[in-house]
């Protein structure tokens, strides 16, 4: 049987359903994407995943893994994930000696606004965590909401005045740049599929959009392929995300919102991997 093997890397959206628990696994894009083109075409297609969190271990793990692979095409998803986390305003903080938890503290050992109130955040999210009640349930989700609402884009706000947000993008580039140079020079056809919305943050989501529409222009300055599949609905007006309790969840692909990934990725998979014998 012919068997092409195409890499994602990717985030915790490929294997969302062991990850988030949150979709079934023949919902996410991949697997319907190795289902349509085997049942059309009788050919195989293994779908393996690098995970990556960080920018910094990204590029290790993909030189890595074809090193010691044949890779027929690699779809490289742009995340959200670590720019969000780098744009944030954040201080570092040291352990505490006899305490498990991170105590913000800076250098006179004297605590200021923004110190304190992500110390209480952090003590009082863990005390609610340890009980099982329904009260402290909804205390838990109380505190999630005011931290998605408020804490979160505060923070955002405050990392942008930093230019964090410009620091993180340079590194996102710098990135991109080198898994381009590398795949050209191993001769692996690369496509790059775009950032999904946040449509639990008014505030993310814009600043998504912002770094949907960087990415985008960069990747196609220097020659790439952007699948981008920014939005809460698709072209039906579907809406895209999971409607779950929990906040988590709102930033994850329902079956529409994969549904549209593979769509949109089939077009490239079709002209790029699959032989063209197959296809007629």
């Amino acid at each position: 049987m012919n068997t092409k093997k195409i890499v994602l890397v990717s985030g915790c959206m490929a294997v969302q359903d062991r990850a988030k628990k949150n979709i079934v696994q023949d919902d996410v894009y991949h697997w319907r994407m190795k289902k349509e083109i085997f049942v059309a075409y009788g050919i195989n297609i293994d779908f393996p995943i690098i995970t990556y969190r960080d920018l910094i271990d990204c590029f290790p793990k993909v030189k890595e893994f074809c090193g010691l692979n044949a890779v027929d095409l690699m779809v490289f998803q742009v995340r959200s994930h670590d720019y969000l986390s780098n744009t944030s305003y954040k201080k570092k903080a040291p352990k505490v000696a006899d305490d498990g938890d991170i105590t913000p503290v800076n250098k006179k050992g004297r605590q200021n606004l923004y110190q304190k109130l992500f110390g209480w955040y952090r003590k009082i999210k863990l005390h609610l965590k340890s009980k099982e009640t329904g009260f402290y349930k909804v205390l838990l989700r109380s505190l999630r909401l005011i931290s998605r609402n408020l804490i979160r884009p505060l923070l955002l706000v405050l990392g942008m005045t930093k230019n964090n947000h410009k620091k993180v993008e340079r590194k996102y580039e710098n990135l991109l740049v080198d898994i381009d140079e590398y795949c050209a020079k191993e001769g692996i056809p690369v496509v790059y599929l775009g950032v999904t919305s946040r449509p639990n943050s008014y505030i993310e989501n814009l600043i998504c959009k912002r770094l949907n529409t960087r990415m985008s222009q960069f990747i196609t300055s220097m020659g790439g392929t952007y699948i981008d599949i920014f939005g809460k609905y698709d072209d039906e007006s579907n809406y895209k995300f999971v409607r779950g309790t929990d906040v988590p969840d709102q930033i994850c692909l329902n079956a529409v919102g994969h549904k549209e990934v593979a769509n949109k990725l089939m077009v490239e998979v079709k002209e790029i991997a699959l032989p063209l014998e197959q296809l007629a």
